[in-house]
């Protein structure tokens, strides 16, 4: 089952067909799939809190203004996905995606694979029972020296960016969300609007031919004391 989405405000987002039954959440976030060309690629969107679980809340009703959102849902990030003749993409070229639930009444986690070249990818979203929180782990086996490594995102102009620190990306928008993305260990962070690039620093003299790469970051919900979305300072 596939459903149409493209954002008629943001013309740089690709028209996407979204896979309603490859998704996790975490409170106010969902993590979604979609096909791009010969691909799989992701979005994050906010939902409203109140509303029932992602898995019985996706017809397509436009309530925040996204188009192809469902009911009380924002898009925030869609990850860009670069072409299919690169060996070294824009973001991991999965190819294969399941929904893997991890225990009875828990969130699912989201497992992919994919080839470019003769390198591997592969990616985990979600799973790891963070409150507010969808992390993401990507892992690279490399045939050869990469050129470039990491992960791409565009961001609707309805955020509002700001870099909080070097290490940590600040979106708010003014309806009240506000979200944190925040790289861990060597990932680097880079905002040039509407671009939110991630990238791994690669030593190329040492590598070595079948070499793992693997880079983590996570998007989190910034909340105030109470629960409520909030600012962050």
């Amino acid at each position: 089952m596939t459903s149409r989405i493209t954002n008629a405000s943001s013309a740089y987002l690709q028209a996407v067909d979204c896979l309603p039954d490859h998704q996790t959440f975490s409170g106010h976030l969902v993590a979604r799939c979609h096909r791009w060309q010969d691909r799989v690629g992701h979005s994050l969107w906010w939902r409203e809190a109140s509303l029932p679980s992602p898995e019985t809340s996706l017809s397509p009703v436009k309530a925040l203004s996204s188009p192809g959102a469902g009911p009380g849902e924002m898009l925030i990030l869609q990850s860009q996905e670069g072409e299919a003749s690169d060996p070294w993409p824009l973001s991991p070229p999965l190819q294969e995606i399941v929904a893997e639930p991890l225990a009875a009444g828990r969130r699912p986690v989201l497992l992919g694979v994919g080839m470019a070249g003769r390198s591997h990818w592969s990616a985990t979203i979600g799973g790891d029972g963070m409150a507010e929180a969808i992390p993401m782990d990507i892992a690279c086996r490399t045939a050869a020296a990469p050129a470039r490594l990491g992960s791409s995102y565009r961001v609707p102009p309805a955020w509002e960016a700001s870099l909080v620190d070097e290490r940590s990306l600040h979106l708010q928008h003014p309806l009240g969300m506000s979200v944190l993305v925040e790289v861990i260990g060597a990932l680097q962070l880079r905002w040039t609007a509407p671009q939110l690039t991630l990238c791994l620093p690669v030593d190329a003299e040492n590598h070595h031919r079948g070499q793992t790469y693997r880079w983590r970051y996570v998007v989190r919900a910034a909340l105030t004391r109470t629960g409520e979305p909030g600012v962050v300072s």
